[in-house]
């Protein structure tokens, strides 16, 4: 329902494409970085460099961490390289972290220095393998489609380690254990990604979007939820010229109410508002009538609109919204949640309509994850309100 069929198709046959042609490359190196023993944060860096010989319009970088609750990616950032791309924050899906920088047109070439942010918390050893780097560029006949110009598969892999030793032992930069600061991993030369062949695109992607500079062919399955919601008056940009949506960045609670009042016309008598939210502010008058609706409950007396909304907040909302309007969902059995290896973490409140919205579909997961208590972003807020409100809907 998110993605036309005609796009679909488009997608499945560029990765097929991509996977031929990029499932055999070796990985390029394997450095091990020595944190001090313990098991107390441990900060350090992993650079890399790119180039290519082309002008391209972006980046985008799958990288994979083997558990992300002991290392995790806290940012990047771009050490060196022409042009001024927009970063792309780093968004993790189960153990990946998907993140890059793009321009408005190709005007990118040459070299791009990445330097990786890391915390390490854990006592096991860790892996972290840079799964994908693809370089994409805007097709000169249609700018309107993104053609990946190369993929590059498992590159790259560094090895993370305690040391048996006391802190500051085996190649602690820092010398002084947990919340040191270390340096590139292994100490050695950052690993060199080039990517300098002259051949055709790999595989034409859907196109981006036709309304928004920032959302492209990565947010394939986001692209036409956000533009048929843009048409439809209910998600805005971030910025006017050029419209941005910022895809990437996660919704507040205050904005994401504001959504579904728009997206499902919402109208009540209302009486007061929560003491927080401010009066003339652009989502109070949703936030009232939400709240005299029960759509909407607070943290005590406030709401705290500018705090982001987690994914289980979204689905209590999303599952009082459909009630309010007439449009209640059947009842679930739990059990439906017993694919999602994290179903333990999802809060109590939120279970029967984290079960009702997986049941019906608008809710899905990443396959094994449902991923409960992450914020939601601009881009997924989207896709769950068009599978609400989108062309030939039908919940019941």
């Amino acid at each position: 329902m998110t993605i036309s069929r005609k796009r679909l198709a488009g997608f499945l046959a560029a990765w097929i494409v991509v996977l031929l042609v990029a499932g055999g490359v070796p990985i390029a190196s394997a450095d091990t970085f020595t944190a001090p023993a313990g098991s107390n944060d441990y900060q350090f860096n992993v650079e890399f460099e790119l180039t290519d010989s082309r002008q391209f319009a972006g980046v985008h970088i799958d990288l994979t961490v083997s558990d992300i609750g002991a290392l995790q990616l806290t940012g990047f950032e771009i050490i060196s390289g022409s042009g001024s791309p927009d970063s792309i924050n780093p968004v993790s899906i189960g153990n990946t972290y998907a993140f890059g920088f793009f321009t408005d047109s190709n005007n990118l070439q040459g070299t791009y220095a990445v330097r990786l942010k890391f915390i390490y918390s854990g006592s096991v050893d860790q892996t972290i393998t840079i799964d994908r780097v693809a370089l994409a560029r805007y097709s000169e006949e249609n700018p309107l489609i993104s053609e990946w110009l190369s993929i590059m598969s498992n590159y790259a892999t560094h090895n993370v380690t305690r040391s048996s030793g006391g802190p500051g032992g085996g190649n602690d930069p820092g010398g002084n254990g947990g919340g040191s600061q270390g340096g590139t991993a292994g100490g050695d030369s950052p690993s060199v990604i080039t990517i300098d062949d002259e051949g055709p695109p790999l595989a034409e992607f859907p196109e981006r979007s036709s309304y928004f500079v920032d959302v492209v062919a990565r947010h394939f399955w986001a692209i036409e939820a956000i533009d048929t919601l843009y048409e439809m008056g209910i998600v805005h940009g971030t910025s006017p010229n050029p419209l941005r949506y910022s895809p990437d960045l996660n919704i507040k609670r205050g904005d994401f109410v504001l959504m579904i009042a728009r997206a499902f016309e919402l109208k009540a008598e209302t009486d007061g508002n929560f003491p927080d939210v401010p009066k003339g502010s652009y989502y109070y008058d949703a936030i009232a009538v939400a709240k005299a609706l029960g759509i909407v409950e607070g943290y005590g007396i406030d709401f705290k609109p500018e705090r982001f909304i987690s994914r289980q907040e979204m689905m209590a909302v999303i599952d009082r919204t459909l009630t309010a309007v007439g449009m209640p969902l059947p009842q679930a059995p739990l059990s439906v949640l017993d694919s999602f290896t994290d179903r333990d973490k999802i809060a109590g409140y939120a279970l029967n309509s984290a079960a009702a919205l997986v049941q019906a579909g608008i809710i899905r997961g990443d396959d094994t994850r449902i991923n409960p208590r992450d914020f939601t972003t601009r881009a997924q807020m989207a896709v769950v309100v068009f599978r609400l409100v989108g062309p030939q809907v039908d919940l019941l």
